[in-house]
C-alpha cells in the first residue's frame, strides 16, 4: 500500500488540485471518488444496492416494507452507475504525428 501510494498519487482526488494542468474540481463525486472504469462502477452499484437493502432490513423495515428499500436501492445504485466519474479518453494522441 505503501508503494501505490508513493510511486502513483492521486492528485485529483482533493477538491482544487492540478493534474496535468487542469483543474479537477467538478463537483463533490468527480473530486472524492477515484475515476473508474464502468465494470467497476458496475460492480460498485451492486455491493451498494446489498448494503442499501441490508441498511433497510435492519434500520427501516420496521416502519416500511422491504420493498420499498429495494426500490431506493435500485435507484441509488443506477444513480451511481450513471453518475460516476469515467476515466478521461484520451483523444487525438496517436494522430498527431
Amino acid at each position: 500500500m505503501v508503494h501505490a501510494t508513493i510511486h502513483h498519487p492521486r492528485p485529483y482526488l482533493w477538491c482544487g488540485k492540478r493534474l496535468n494542468g487542469e483543474m479537477l474540481n467538478r463537483g463533490w463525486v468527480r473530486t472524492v471518488l477515484p475515476r473508474m472504469t464502468t465494470g467497476d462502477w458496475i460492480f460498485w452499484s451492486i455491493l451498494s444496492w446489498i448494503f442499501v437493502n441490508f441498511l433497510w432490513i435492519k434500520f427501516v423495515e420496521r416502519f416500511i416494507p422491504l420493498w420499498v428499500g429495494t426500490i431506493v436501492a435500485t435507484v441509488f445504485a443506477l444513480l451511481l452507475l450513471r453518475y460516476g466519474p469515467r476515466p478521461k479518453e484520451e483523444e487525438g494522441e496517436e494522430g498527431e504525428e
